[in-house]
């Protein structure tokens, strides 16, 4: 065969290999069958700076019994590779497998007599080596991104099942830290709801089953939120929103907690406002949760002023109070999962109401210092009238 017919032969077959022990299988055979040599051999630079032999034609099969060291590479590997083959071949040539300026192995060629190689033999020996290097470092290139690939999506679906499983995790806590904070006002209505009946007065008592009916809806949305999770349904879409109605119903089912407090004075600012883009259910169950938060900062003793409003192009309510105020240190944390200063707090309750309003347009901003209390406003932006 040709040096060229030999060149395009081996490029064809070599540029099909995944792996660098096809490509050096492949270099024996050609170096066997071409170069007129007895036998042949590709010994590579192991990690180890060592000689290994990785490939061979017509020598011992046991390839993991022969290794030396990198820098015997000249006459002294010809000699120990010759004593380690046994009779038969008493002469040798190296030609350097070199990619990218490393030196990626040595391809040994084994005969009984001298290798005299005529020019083109010797030009085509050395063209093959340089040849079997490149696509031997190709391969193992490939093979290694292979890999790569395979452990970068092996961990994207780690990750994947990993964040449903914090996301599951965060909304179960924030499920339950929203139900806990719908069945308090239950017991207390509860309890007002005895002691009526105890004095016969029929229309209070109507009136704190009407809450109590209120509260119940409430939680059962509370409960459907968290089962629509589960099915990885879409997130529920706006709904037009009588802001003014809705804080009102949320002041009313927080009230029976502040009235344990007669200290605290809970004030209601409510004026009409346009229909905001919102969920009712949400909007009653984020109040109720700030004019907690603002109780809990008040330490027993204060005044908590809730107000509703227009501007920038929607509507907003704002709970505030004159308690001690947040540092900054806290103030910047305060929307953030499971950041919280209180001994028994999940650290859902404000990371949900965050999410409530980004899910439906709108944002949220805080104003507080040290010892001049704390403002939180929530603003929607206004539904588009129809027509």
């Amino acid at each position: 065969m040709g040096t060229s017919l030999a060149l395009v032969d081996f490029c064809r077959v070599v540029a099909a290999a995944r792996t660098p022990l096809e490509v050096m299988e492949r270099l024996v055979e050609v170096a066997v069958t071409t170069l007129g040599a007895r036998a042949a051999a590709v010994l590579e630079v192991a990690a180890s700076d060592q000689l290994v032999l990785v490939a061979a034609r017509n020598l011992p099969d046991d390839r993991q019994a022969w290794r030396t060291e990198a820098d015997t590479i000249g006459p002294e590997l010809g000699e120990r590779f010759r004593a380690w083959c046994g009779g038969g071949c008493s002469h040798t040539r190296q030609f350097p497998l070199v990619a990218e300026g490393d030196l990626y192995g040595v391809l040994l060629l084994l005969a009984p007599a001298p290798l005299d190689l005529a020019s083109e033999t010797h030009t085509l020996a050395e063209a093959l080596a340089d040849l079997a290097a490149i696509a031997a470092h190709r391969a193992a290139a490939h093979d290694e991104l292979r890999r790569s690939y395979a452990e970068l999506r092996s961990s994207r679906e780690l990750l994947a099942r990993t964040e449903r499983l914090r996301l599951l995790g965060q909304m179960s806590a924030g499920v339950s830290h929203d139900v806990k904070n719908l069945l308090n006002p239950i017991g207390l209505q509860l309890e007002v709801l005895r002691r009526r009946v105890d004095r016969g007065d029929r229309d209070a008592v109507r009136e704190t089953i009407a809450r109590l009916q209120d509260i119940v809806r409430h939680g059962v949305d509370v409960v459907e939120r968290l089962r629509d999770f589960s099915r990885q349904d879409p997130e529920a879409e706006s709904e037009p929103v009588d802001l003014a109605a809705t804080v009102t119903a949320a002041i009313e089912l927080a009230r029976a907690r502040v009235d344990l407090q007669p200290a605290i004075e809970l004030r209601a600012r409510v004026q009409p406002v346009q229909p905001v883009r919102a969920r009712t259910s949400e909007l009653a169950t984020a109040v109720v949760n700030l004019i907690g938060n603002a109780l809990e900062a008040l330490r027993q003793k204060g005044t908590i002023t809730v107000s509703t409003g227009s501007g920038d192009g929607g509507g907003w309510v704002e709970v505030a109070d004159d308690g001690p105020g947040m540092p900054p240190d806290v103030e910047r944390r305060i929307f953030e999962p499971f950041f919280t200063t209180k001994a028994d707090g999940t650290g859902l309750g404000l990371a949900m109401v965050y999410a409530f309003v980004r899910r439906h347009g709108g944002r949220v901003t805080v104003a507080t210092a040290p010892g001049e209390g704390t403002r939180l406003r929530l603003w929607f932006p206004a539904q588009a009238q129809a027509g």
